[in-house]
């Protein structure tokens, strides 16, 4: 009774420990996302357990430009929401230091490599969107590429160049970014893998296939009722299947 008593006791504390954290993360992620003219912005963020290692921003840059952060840590559970709460402030800090993002991802690394364990690291896509010129500047480190709905239904995926390995891998890595120019109607979705290795008891993965049909379907929508469609069609396919992983989506339309 002695054992039970102190094992129920114990199993109490990391639950009240594990809700501390939840609500700790939660407060990490912004409460209102910049309303700027002529952009469109909603995102989600669903931890697979009470905490999590995805993570998103938006942060208002000078002018008329936002700076979009999408990462996803390694690990799970409370480790996982460590590094995630270090990674997400070095970079929001990189991002209001510098204007570009391949400079904002080489900078974050370096501090990276240095603070967090070995064998860690952090996947990670910093954008810079100015509507003044409807310029998109992305910098990826191992995220997922982000996809563009043009207004016609064609989907473009953002690759960006140069070296992608994911922040903390190795130091002085010259992280490149990809330009483009972006139309009237644009939908741009950033995304973790939590997405598209979303699967069903038959262990089939949601997939980028079905991801895309999603968005040639529902891409005219704008980014909060698009975003309620996406997780309703990943919640149809996996049926009662427990999410094995953290979802996170930030969707902007020009």
């Amino acid at each position: 009774l002695e054992n039970a008593r102190l094992y129920q006791e114990s199993v109490t504390r990391v639950e009240q420990e594990l809700n501390i954290a939840r609500r700790i993360q939660s407060n990490l992620f912004p409460r209102s996302l910049p309303q700027l003219a002529g952009l469109a912005l909603d995102a989600r963020c669903m931890p697979a357990r009470e905490t999590g290692g995805d993570f998103y921003d938006v942060i208002a840059l000078s002018g008329q430009r936002v700076g979009i952060i999408v990462g996803d840590v390694s690990g799970k559970s409370i480790p996982a929401a460590m590094l995630m709460a270090v990674a997400r402030s070095i970079t929001r800090s990189e991002a209001r230091n510098h204007e570009i993002p391949q400079l904002v991802m080489c900078e974050t690394n370096r501090w990276i490599v240095r603070d967090v364990p070995r064998r860690t690291f952090v996947a990670l896509s910093y954008a810079t969107l100015d509507l003044e010129c409807r310029r998109l500047a992305l910098s990826n480190a191992g995220q997922l590429t982000p996809l563009r709905r043009r207004a016609d239904g064609r989907i473009d995926y953002l690759e960006a160049p140069g070296p992608r390995l994911p922040l903390g891998t190795m130091p002085d890595i010259a992280y490149d970014a990809l330009e483009v120019t972006l139309d009237p109607g644009d939908l741009l979705v950033f995304y973790t893998d939590g997405i598209v290795e979303a699967h069903n008891d038959q262990h089939d993965l949601f997939g980028f296939e079905r991801l895309e049909a999603l968005l040639r379907e529902y891409g005219n929508l704008p980014p909060a009722p698009f975003i309620d469609r996406l997780m309703q069609a990943v919640a149809a396919f996996t049926g009662g299947t427990a999410q094995h992983d953290d979802i996170t989506l930030v969707v902007a339309r020009v």
